[in-house]
């Protein structure tokens, strides 16, 4: 999804709420309602084939393509209302022809909604829209204030009827999401690619927030981070964009503040440990994660440990983006079925006798009891100075009752792609595991916000006790 440009040709801000240009002032606040809204549903339709347009999660269910005709139609018989004055139930048989299986649905619309590309019910979208924007540009606050005594439900004026519009496409928008996590297409190849060793799509969500904090939070940002962006940029640039469009939505913003108070964190500790004489950098499940590529400390080796198929995929970036590969920084590929981490380290150039910081961001929780109770074992083993930088999450009894179902959707989001949680702890739990270690932090929610996020002029903070962040060293 492009952003949509003003007149002039800048990009439009679609988080800030009217006025717009060609537009009277109260209609400039629906206009802003009304493509936001449709900058949301747009995201939602990126890459679906004609199978996952076409497929029914029931034999009465309705289809995405069939929905989206009917958002289409929603839009062409509202306009004929408002701006042609026809009324409701009454519009001519050239309208009806084209619009009334859309908009009613049903078998009809079942049969004849299929086989069409994506692009099909694009243009049908965008044709009617683009009218509907012509028409309220030529209209003034006092034409959306009128009122028909004559509607369904009762005197109803046309600023209530386009906020419906608006509504409706949100409701059908649910739809859509829900269909999107029963599509069986979709969790079976995620899952294939999983079993077969294709990159992780969680990791590029994580980059796409962190590059959006980049983008648009606010300054003082949490984390800087100069690569993020023109890393996702070339192959990513639509996903950037869409960013926006979910940029205030409660679910982006914490997760967005999450992911860069982790990052800050690890990287804030990090930069202690340097100064206290450390120069070898374990990143265990990197991702995309770009410190390696803008390693501020000089004589500090990293090592980037991910599955061969997402490395790969992150080389590939950077070779598209331009950016170059420090010497610093070491990627170890590993299949963690069939390699040792410990021999595929020392092999890559570790210095087993010197002290090392590991962090394992956005990880643990994926992992199995055994997978991390060796990995804490294997770190445990190094010299003195050495340590770990993780998070973990509660368990599902321990959050309050507001974020439980946050929980549960993420979850069931993410075991459809092939990558379930599997491992909580409580911080009890958790502080036994790491008796290891001498130094230990674990902060939660509070205290990040107390440390990143104070003060800031946006929305931008933790709320929520789902996820700690743990700090775990050897004495020197």
């Amino acid at each position: 999804m492009n952003i949509p440009a003003q007149q002039d040709g800048t990009p439009e801000q679609l988080s800030v709420f009217g006025p717009l240009g060609g537009y009277a002032p109260h209609i400039s606040i629906l206009v802003s309602q009304l493509k936001w809204m449709r900058a949301v549903l747009l995201g939602r339709l990126r890459s679906l084939s004609v199978d996952q347009l076409d497929w029914l999660a029931s034999p009465h269910a309705n289809s995405i393509g069939a929905l989206l005709m009917h958002l289409a139609a929603t839009d062409a018989y509202y306009g004929l209302n408002t701006f042609d004055g026809v009324p409701w139930g009454r519009f001519s048989d050239a309208a009806r022809q084209k619009w009334a299986v859309a908009m009613n649905l049903g078998e009809t619309a079942r049969i004849r909604f299929r086989g069409f590309e994506l692009d099909y019910y694009l243009f049908h979208l965008s044709e009617v829209r683009q009218h509907t924007l012509i028409e309220l540009s030529g209209r003034g606050d006092d034409w959306l204030m009128e009122v028909d005594p004559t509607w369904s439900w009762g005197p109803t004026n046309n600023l209530c009827k386009w906020f419906h519009v608006c509504e409706h496409e949100s409701h059908h928008l649910g739809q859509i999401d829900l269909i999107l996590k029963q599509l069986p297409g979709r969790q079976n190849t995620a899952k294939r690619s999983l079993q077969k060793g294709q990159a992780s799509r969680t990791a590029l969500g994580v980059a796409l927030r962190r590059a959006a904090h980049q983008m648009y939070d606010d300054a003082p940002l949490v984390l800087h981070d100069s690569i993020v962006v023109p890393l996702l940029q070339t192959r990513y640039a639509s996903a950037l964009a869409d960013e926006q469009s979910r940029l205030q939505e409660q679910s982006s913003l914490l997760m967005r503040a999450w992911l860069v108070a982790r990052n800050r964190f690890a990287e804030d500790r990090l930069a202690k440990s340097f100064a206290d004489g450390t120069r070898q950098c374990v990143l265990l499940g990197a991702g995309l994660d770009t410190f390696a590529l803008r390693n501020p400390h000089p004589g500090m080796e990293v090592y980037e440990v991910d599955h061969p198929a997402t490395q790969t995929w992150k080389k590939e970036l950077l070779g598209e983006s331009g950016l170059s590969v420090p010497d610093s920084l070491h990627f170890v590929p590993v299949d963690f079925e069939t390699e040792n981490l410990s021999e595929r380290l020392q092999a890559a150039g570790l210095d087993v006798q010197r002290p090392t910081v590991f962090a394992m961001l956005g990880v643990v929780v994926y992992l199995t009891a055994d997978a991390f109770s060796e990995t804490l074992k294997y770190i445990a083993s190094l010299p003195k100075g050495s340590g770990i930088i993780f998070d973990y999450a509660l368990p599902r009894h321990l959050l309050p009752s507001d974020e439980i179902d946050a929980r549960d959707e993420l979850a069931t989001r993410v075991e459809s792609i092939g990558e379930p949680f599997q491992l909580f702890f409580t911080p009890e739990q958790m502080k036994a595991v790491l008796g290891a270690f001498e130094r230990f932090e674990d902060l939660d929610d509070q205290e990040l916000n107390r440390l990143y996020f104070a003060s800031r002029s946006d929305q931008l903070k933790l709320q929520g006790r789902a996820g700690h962040i743990v700090a775990a060293f050897k004495e020197m």
